[in-house]
Formats: C-alpha cells, sequence, structure tokens
C-alpha cells in the first residue's frame, strides 16, 4: 500500500519511517517502518519521548516554526533526525547553566543534549538563552555516548561553552551551519568536523 499523506497535527510531528523517501545520510542505512505510527506533540521532548529506548528504526521528528523553550535530552534514541520547518523560525532554547545543573555538571547544564547514536539536527536553531555572565551554559551537548551527530544547515548559539563534546567517543559532523558564542564557542575532547560553517562573536553585552 502507498504510504498514508501527512496530516494535520500538533506542533511537533514524529513521522514513520515509511513518510520519509530517504534517510539524511547514507550512514543512516535503510528506512525502516517505525514502530510507532503516528505521534503528535506539543513538546520536542514529547516526540523524542515517544520513541522506544535503543530503537534500530529511523524515525523524523518534523518541527514546526515557533520558539519552544525545555530542555531536549535525547538518551538512548537512536537514528532520529530533527527536522524543523525552517532555520531562523524553528527554535529550541532554553536559559540552562552551571548555576542551575546540580553542582554544575557538564552533564546537566546544556539545552540540547545528545546521548544516542545516528542522531541529525537540520533547518533549525539551538540556543542557551543564558544572558552573558550567567556561568557555563552549553547550547549543544554531545555525551559520552553520541556516534555520527550531523548538524546540516543549522544554528548554536550560547554566550558561554556553545558546543560540549564530551570525550574522544562523541562524534560530530557540522556543515553549512552557524556557531555564535562569546568565548570556548567548541569545547571538549570530542572528534568533530566543520564543513562550510561559520564561527561568530557575539557582543559581550546581552542581546
Amino acid at each position: 500500500m502507498p504510504p498514508k499523506a501527512a496530516k494535520s497535527c500538533d506542533p511537533v510531528t514524529v513521522l514513520p519511517a515509511q513518510m520519509v523517501s530517504a534517510p539524511l545520510v547514507p550512514a543512516f542505512g535503510a528506512a525502516v517502518t517505525l514502530t510507532v505510527t503516528w505521534v503528535c506533540a506539543f513538546t520536542v521532548q514529547g516526540a523524542v519521548d515517544s520513541i522506544p529506548l535503543n530503537n534500530t528504526d529511523y524515525a523524523l521528528i518534523n518541527i514546526r516554526n515557533g520558539t519552544y523553550t525545555e530542555i531536549v535530552d535525547i538518551a538512548s534514541k537512536n537514528n532520529v533526525t530533527f527536522r524543523g520547518q525552517s532555520r531562523t523560525g524553528t527554535i529550541v532554547e532554553y536559559p540552562n547553566n552551571a548555576n542551575i545543573a546540580p553542582g554544575g555538571t557538564t552533564h546537566a547544564r546544556m539545552a540540547f543534549k545528545v546521548d544516542a547514536n545516528d542522531v541529525a539536527v537540520e533547518n533549525m536553531t539551538i540556543a542557551n538563552t543564558t544572558p552573558q555572565g550567567g556561568s557555563q551554559a552549553e547550547a549543544l551537548m554531545i555525551e559520552s555516548g553520541a556516534g555520527h551527530f550531523i548538524l546540516n544547515n543549522a544554528e548554536v548559539d550560547s554566550r558561554q561553552d556553545t558546543i560540549l563534546a564530551n570525550v574522544n567517543t562523541s562524534q560530530g559532523y557540522f556543515y553549512n551551519s552557524l556557531i555564535q558564542g562569546n568565548f570556548d564557542d567548541v569545547w571538549g575532547s570530542g572528534n568533530l568536523f566543520f564543513t562550510n560553517c561559520e564561527f561568530r562573536t557575539i557582543p559581550a553585552a546581552s542581546s
């Protein structure tokens, strides 16, 4: 049977794999049927939570334009692509930082955390909105268990420690994207590769 047409849904939608003509990158393997047929959610984390732990199926999370003020934590949810409606119109942000996270740990002070394999983010913005001087505040944290992370045509913003690739097993490829920060834009022990990306320094005063 032909795949069902896309339907009207809440702001965030998890699509079954048969709705996707091809994976984002060949390394993801062939798309197969997602065990969750349709999921509609009002938050990005709600869509993540609908995906089974340690899944092997490919899932696409479509996110409509809007500002989603929440912390997103992708733990053991593999083979997932987050696709925004537009790069500057779809924004996931939160003012998380070392003053809020228990003990100031790097594992809990980010806005968007990836701790799974074959996760991709495209066509959207991730931001930590902690103001200048508000302590360490990663926008994107690529955890120890994250292999083959991809950021494509996206933007990542923070005033301190914009991107953290935690250890040497943390792997990421960044393409055609903008990274903005005031200092320590990229840090950690991970292995990251950037192609056609732009780094900008945000002025010291909050804006």
